[in-house]
Formats: structure tokens, sequence, C-alpha cells
């Protein structure tokens, strides 16, 4: 039977929001992190699911190669005892901040605090944190994953690797370059609209008005947490 998934739209009103240097300055201070710093930053449950393992070895790879560099990784969850024992063990606990569970009204914050997003998952469905990140203007580093076809535009808004040395290029790469950098970063809210709440409205629309001009075919509506479908 014909199916159309639309994915959930965002409220990207929560995003659109400034931070100014003084507040970023205020929110490194914060989390120790030393002025100067360039931040990368992850988001999420923190499970074992979400491979931040392979995150925190990368980073120890980074660490070695350039010292003004910090991993900040934002919420909570069964794994996070276990990755500050890694940290520490690592040699790169001072260089790694677990800020825990943020206000979804604050979250906006650290993600502005990033110069990068990175992820090692590669067991999301629609991915909702690399959305936030693009809508925050943060380019993204994922590893490679099916959820994320239509969403990374390789080069363009972000680049996905599959090993450590693809991870370390890509980041290298993007802090050594500013201006690759800032093309980059000028390209990931647009490339990011389509998910929003108003144009997930106009497609619901759209397609209930395709579906009552079908309505013979007999269609049924399915949900999930990510998506909304119609099934005839």
């Amino acid at each position: 039977p014909p199916i159309e998934v639309i994915p959930n739209g965002i409220d990207f009103t929560r995003f659109k929001k400034t931070l100014t240097q003084e507040e970023k300055n205020a929110l490194q201070g914060t989390l120790n992190i030393p002025r100067g710093h360039k931040v990368i930053v992850t988001v999420g449950r923190v499970g074992k699911e979400k491979n931040l393992d392979e995150v925190m070895l990368n980073m120890k790879a980074l660490i070695e190669q350039r010292k003004n560099i910090s991993l900040v990784i934002v919420g909570n969850g069964p794994y996070r005892l276990e990755l500050e024992k890694m940290a520490e063990q690592l040699g790169i606990r001072d260089s790694v901040v677990f800020a825990g569970m943020i206000d979804q009204m604050e979250i906006y914050k650290y993600y502005k605090l990033g110069d990068i997003f990175v992820s090692g998952c590669t067991s999301e469905t629609q991915g909702l944190t690399y959305i936030e990140a693009l809508i925050n203007e943060v380019p993204i580093v994922c590893r490679k994953d099916d959820c994320l076809k239509a969403l990374l535009k390789e080069g363009y808004n972000g680049y996905t690797y599959e090993t450590s040395e693809e991870f370390i290029h890509i980041i290298n790469d993007l802090l050594d370059h500013p201006d690759k950098y800032n093309e980059i970063k000028a390209h990931t809210a647009e490339s990011v609209q389509a998910y929003s709440s108003e144009i997930f409205g106009k497609r619901i629309e759209a397609l209930y008005e395709k579906v009552i001009a079908n309505k013979e075919q007999g269609y049924v509506e399915q949900h999930d947490d990510n998506h909304t479908a119609i099934v005839s």
C-alpha cells in the first residue's frame, strides 16, 4: 500500500535566540572551559548505545594534537559514570565536561557554545539533536548512519565519518580552515527548515487534503514518537 511518512515538526522558536559573547564567556567559565578553547559538543541520553566511548577515544587523539579543545557532554543517563571513569583512564578528564541534564528552554546555549556538534551513534531514528544543532548554526560531524541521508549534506552542513582517522581529520580540517568552517556554518540553519513545526503543519494539511480526495481508498493514520504516516 502507498505510505507517506512525514517527520514530526520541531518548534524552532525556542532556538531562535542569541548567545552574546559575554554570555558565552560566562557559560564557559561555569563549565570550567579555559578561555580560547574550541568546544566540541554532544547532546542526548548518555547510554551505551550512543557510542560515546568512540567519541571519547577520538577526543583523546585530538587533544594529543591540539591542546586547546574541550568536549562538552550534555545530558544524563546510566552510562555517565562509566564515561567519567574512561575520561580519567585516558588522561583527558580535565578536557571533558559532563554538563548533565539541561532545561529545554536553556539547551540552545549549550548548542551555541559548541563550535562543532559530534555524534558517534548509529542507532538514531530521526536524530532530533542533529536538527537542533543545525538550527543553532553548529556544523555536525557524525558517525555514518542511514538516518542522516536526508539531513546531512556532506561538505555542506557537516560531515560523516567511519573511522577514527576520518573523525580527527575532519575536526582538524574545520578548525584549521576558518573559511571552510564559516561556509559550512552559513548553511546549517537553512538546511533544516523543512523540519520546522510550520512546515510539518503544511505538509500534514496537504496530505489530509489528498486523503480526503481519495477517501474511498480507506487511508489510516499511524504515529510513532518521530513520525506521522498515512497508510492505505
